[in-house]
C-alpha cells in the first residue's frame, strides 16, 4: 500500500499530440463506521475498536467525516493513530466548531488531533470562514497543512475546493468526493465519473477520489473504482473486474 507515481498518459488536448501522465488515483472512503459493512468489509465477530485497522488492510485512503471526531476530538485521534500503517493517506473534514477559536485554534484539540495525524494528513478540509476569526484559523491551519473547501451546492467551485461531480474547478482538485444516491454503482457509472475527475485533475504525481453514500459506499464499489482507475493508466494493479462487465466502450485516455 501508499506506493505512490504517476501512471498512464492522456492527451493534453483534442489533436495536440502532447501527452501528458495521468495522476494516480487514490481511491477511498468517507467514513469507516458503516452498519453495512459488518460482515461486508468487517467479520462478524470483528471488535469494533479493531475496524480502522481492517479498513486500512484493505484500502489506501479515507475521508474523515466531521461525526467521527466526537466531543474528545485529539483524543479520538491519537487512538486512530496507532491503528494507521506506514503509506495511508488521510483527508480530514472538520466541523463549523474547529474555526471557531479564530487565531487560538493552535491551543486547541482540533490542532492537536490533527497533529496526532500528520504522518498520514494529506490535507484538511475545512469550512468556509464565516467572519475574520474563523479566516485567521483558516490561515492559520493552511500554513500547516494543505486546506481545502467544498464549493457550496449551487456555486461554481474554486482553486482549492475539493472536486465534486459537475462542477469544473479551475486550476484542477487533488481531492475528489462524489456523492452517490445508492451504495452500489454500476463500472458504466464509476468509470464515467473518474474521467470526470482526471479530466480536471492538475498535473500532480497523486490524487485522491473518496466515494460516500447512505449507509456507506459499497465495498464492491470502492473495489471496481480502483480497478477502473487501474484500467484507465491512473492506478496501481489490483484484481480485475468478473468477466462480461460492463463499463461501456474503453478508452484508455481521458478526455481533458
Amino acid at each position: 500500500m501508499g506506493v505512490h507515481g504517476a501512471a498512464g498518459a492522456a492527451d493534453e488536448g483534442r489533436g495536440s499530440g502532447v501527452r501528458r501522465a495521468l495522476p494516480r488515483v487514490v481511491v477511498g472512503a468517507v467514513g469507516w463506521e458503516h452498519r453495512p459493512w459488518k460482515g461486508e468489509l468487517y467479520p462478524a465477530d470483528l471488535p469494533p475498536e479493531w475496524r480502522l485497522a481492517c479498513y486500512a488492510n484493505e484500502f489506501e485512503a479515507l475521508w474523515v467525516p466531521p461525526a467521527a471526531w466526537g466531543a474528545r476530538p485529539a483524543a479520538r485521534a491519537e487512538g486512530w493513530a496507532g491503528d494507521l500503517p506506514d503509506g495511508f493517506d488521510l483527508v480530514a473534514e472538520l466541523p463549523e466548531a474547529a474555526l471557531v477559536a479564530g487565531t487560538a485554534i493552535e491551543r486547541r484539540a482540533w490542532w492537536r488531533a490533527l497533529e496526532a495525524l500528520a504522518p498520514w494528513l494529506r490535507a484538511v478540509v475545512a469550512p468556509r470562514p464565516r467572519d475574520t476569526a474563523e479566516e485567521a484559523a483558516r490561515v492559520r491551519l493552511a500554513r500547516r497543512w494543505p486546506v481545502r473547501h467544498l464549493a457550496p451546492v449551487g456555486e461554481s467551485a474554486a482553486p482549492g475546493d475539493v472536486w465534486r461531480p459537475g462542477a469544473a474547478v479551475p486550476g484542477g482538485a487533488t481531492v475528489g468526493l462524489v456523492p452517490l444516491e445508492t451504495r452500489e454503482a454500476a463500472p458504466r457509472t464509476l468509470r464515467a465519473l473518474v474521467e470526470a475527475f482526471l479530466a480536471q485533475a492538475p498535473p500532480v504525481a497523486e490524487t485522491h477520489l473518496f466515494f460516500d453514500a447512505p449507509g456507506g459506499v459499497a465495498v464492491e464499489t470502492l473495489e471496481a473504482a480502483e480497478t477502473i482507475c487501474r484500467l484507465l493508466g491512473a492506478g496501481a494493479a489490483v484484481d480485475p473486474l468478473p468477466a462480461g462487465t460492463d463499463t461501456g466502450p474503453f478508452r484508455r485516455e481521458a478526455e481533458p
